[in-house]
């Protein structure tokens, strides 16, 4: 079992080194002192085997104390990062080994060293170099026999494995067929507490032999010379060993100890939540079913050290049984001193999921689910049952009522019982109503709770880098791997004053592009499609917008990239300007080129409605002859009409994140009534969104996000990506359409 039989090299390369330091160098101490000191290291090594004999048996009768079931199994074997108690106790053997041969080998140099005195380095090599193992050394080593030490063969022992009383074996029986892992703890916390006072006497003695070995090296190292010199470096080293090694027993003690408790807090809490289970079934209108509706209650996760209800959670009355479970499992392992006090976040959560969904009734609507894909006349019901409406709780309420219902008679058939159809149309029904329940509180949990939504905003220039922050100085050709690596957190710098940091790893949620190309002729996918399977955001609502002076074969596109269904899109014209565009102010008048507001509708989660997402890119006046932008001469004009039709467009009182290159550094004075009627501020308070300064790049967003990070990633394009994570509260959106601001 631990690997007893295998001699460990360490002994032998300790013992080499005091011979090889020791071999041919004056003893300038005491003859005696040498010998004595031997013999002394001798005894104490065999003191230290007889107590590794007498673990070795104890752990022979203790065998698999720790049990058969997943919980054992974790104990004994552990984990990927964790190694259990089986390879500890191994490890700690196959070390105690090498501890007692060098200590003997040790012992016995030093006795010959002594005894020889003057020719000590013929004597010292002769015995360890050519004396073989276990018979005398050479005339003058003092007659000291240096034995390899061999732990005695434990074996694996008798499982040891403790039943549970008479009185539950059925219950935990059927609780075992029907939910898989649920398994009574069946380790031996007598054994394993026997293990750890054998292992917390092995560490006293190791304690013991070092401190005994330690004087006697002691009156060895009060003399002097290169052989002691030596000898001291060796003798160092050995007795860090032993200190580890006591040390380690010591763990090995406690680990036992933990692992008793934990054992017996998982066996008091597997019996009270039976109990439990059996009188909240008692105290039901539902007579003569209580077995059968431990079936679908009861189930005990061992493996992670504590017992969770998981079919209570999602049959009859689960929230009361999952809160109920969780508190009696809390309450045993503080009982048995693996927890300080009760924690009223996890009792809460059990709580609030312990309603969910049905073990039967969820197994009848994975049933409809295959057989819809087989038989069509159930086809259109699996995608009913996930609707969110009146009738897909219909939908779920039939399937779930009459899947239990038909559990509910096997078991009594399997059971012997007579069939009790009223008790389990009862049960199945109430079952099932007990789940619809649950479903109809996942939109008030998402709606109260909201989520999470990691927005990316970048206009990113058809594709392409640039060599140089000149405008307009691309390189050739589409690249769309910066863009794809920077948008799923690549390495990238982050300006100064940028607040948070880029999200590494994590693609966005919600990606907004201005400058994406779509092919005039139609052909090819686009560049926000192929980012979007790229990024793992298959849903994209994108709308052509005006020819693109990068590319001619192409056409510029904003587009929105989403991880959730877009429900939605419309697109408005943005009105043109009444003023002459002459390119850098010279030439003749251009034709203004046709720009858009896009607005897609997209999905979030339960309960939490629709999120809108305006997206748009304003035409460059300042490039355009009109270098006081939007902010004075006749782009303020413009502003206004723009302004105009953002208003009309955009939805009011909803979840709204208005994205965009604006052209604009100051986008909520240039646009005042905008921020004013929406309730919009601005996400992006960072230094620059562009190579060359200024912030043209813009995200608002409406009183239902709450900005959480705000990172502004530096890739080699004329435009940085700007990343906002915001949690999105709907509830709160619903207090400004009730009372405003």
């Amino acid at each position: 079992m631990f690997g007893a039989g295998a001699v460990p090299g360490a002994g032998e390369r300790w013992v080499i080194q005091i011979t090889e330091r020791a071999a041919g160098a004056a003893l300038d101490v005491s003859a005696d002192a040498w010998v004595g000191a031997g013999r002394g290291l001798v005894a104490a090594a065999d003191l230290l085997a007889g107590e590794v004999d007498a673990y070795c048996a104890a752990l022979a009768d203790a065998g698999h104390c720790y049990g058969t079931d997943a919980l054992g199994y974790a104990a004994a074997e552990g984990g990927p990062r964790t190694p259990g108690l089986r390879p500890v106790l191994d490890e700690t053997l196959h070390e105690l080994a090498g501890a007692v041969t060098a200590l003997r080998r040790a012992g016995a140099g030093l006795a010959a060293g002594g005894h020889g005195y003057t020719a000590a380095e013929s004597a010292v090599s002769a015995m360890l170099r050519g004396a073989p193992a276990g018979r005398p050394v050479p005339d003058g080593a003092g007659h000291l026999v240096v034995a390899d030490y061999r732990p005695p063969v434990t074996g694996a022992g008798m499982v040891r494995a403790v039943p549970p009383p008479d009185g539950w074996r059925q219950a935990i029986a059927l609780v075992q067929i029907v939910t898989v892992g649920c398994e009574w703890p069946d380790g031996d916390g007598d054994a394993l507490r026997s293990a750890r006072d054998a292992a917390g006497a092995l560490a006293g003695t190791v304690r013991s032999v070092r401190a005994d070995a330690a004087r006697h090296a002691a009156e060895v190292l009060a003399g002097t010379g290169a052989a002691t010199d030596r000898f001291g470096a060796v003798w160092q080293e050995l007795d860090r060993r032993l200190d580890q090694l006591a040390v380690r027993c010591g763990e090995i003690a406690g680990r036992c100890e933990m692992i008793a408790r934990t054992i017996d807090a998982a066996r008091l809490q597997f019996g009270l939540t039976v109990v439990f289970v059996l009188v909240t079934l008692a105290a039901a209108p539902v007579a003569g079913i209580g077995e059968i509706a431990l079936l679908r209650l009861v189930a005990v996760q061992g493996a992670r050290l504590r017992a969770v209800l998981v079919a209570a959670r999602q049959a009859l009355l689960g929230a009361w049984l999952a809160m109920g479970s969780d508190a009696i499992g809390q309450w045993a392992h503080i009982h048995h001193g693996l927890r300080d006090g009760f924690d009223a976040r996890e009792l809460r959560a059990a709580g609030g999921y312990g309603a969910l969904g049905g073990l039967v009734a969820g197994a009848g609507r994975g049933a409809v689910a295959a057989l819809g894909r087989r038989f069509t006349p159930l086809a259109p019901l699996a995608p009913l049952m996930r609707e969110s409406s009146a009738a897909g709780y219909a939908a779920r309420f039939g399937v779930d009522g009459t899947s239990g219902t038909a559990a509910v008679l096997a078991g009594q058939a399997v059971s012997g019982e007579s069939p009790d159809v009223l008790a389990a149309v009862r049960l199945g029904y109430g079952s099932a109503l007990v789940n619809t329940a649950a479903d109809a509180a996942v939109p008030v949990r998402g709606f109260v709770r909201g989520q999470d939504i990691e927005v990316s905003t970048w206009n990113i220039g058809g594709g392409r880098t640039i060599r140089s922050t000149g405008r307009f100085d691309y390189v050739p050709g589409e690249n769309l791997t910066p863009f794809a690596e920077a948008l799923a957190g690549g390495p990238h710098a982050t300006p100064p004053g940028s607040r948070g940091t880029p999200a590494g790893g994590r693609a966005a949620r919600v990606v907004i592009l201005q400058e994406s190309h779509v092919s005039r002729d139609g052909s090819g996918a686009s560049i926000a499609e192929k980012l979007g399977t790229v990024l793992g955001l298959p849903h994209v609502a994108e709308t052509r917008m005006c020819p693109s002076h990068i590319d001619p074969a192409s056409d510029f596109a904003l587009a929105v990239l989403a991880d959730g269904p877009v429900t939605g899109h419309t697109v408005h014209k943005l009105p043109d300007p009444d003023f002459p565009l002459r390119i850098n102010g010279a030439g003749d008048p251009v034709v203004p080129l046709n720009r858009s507001l896009q607005v897609a509708e997209l999905a979030a989660g339960p309960g939490q409605g629709r999120v809108f997402v305006g997206n748009t890119h304003t035409c460059p006046l300042d490039y355009l002859g009109h270098p006081g932008g939007y902010e004075s001469g006749p782009g303020v004009g413009h502003a206004r009409d723009i302004e105009r039709l953002l208003l009309e467009a955009l939805p009011r009182d909803r979840p709204l994140l208005l994205a965009g290159d604006y052209n604009t550094d100051d986008l909520l004075r240039v646009y005042p009534e905008l921020a004013k009627a929406l309730h919009l501020r601005e996400a992006l308070e960072v230094p620059a969104t562009v190579p060359w300064g200024g912030t043209p790049d813009h995200l608002l967003y409406s009183p239902a996000f709450r900005v959480r990070e705000v990172a502004v990633t530096v890739p080699p394009t004329d435009h940085y990506l700007s990343r906002v994570t915001l949690h999105y509260r709907p509830w709160r959106q619903l207090l400004v359409r009730l009372f405003g601001r």
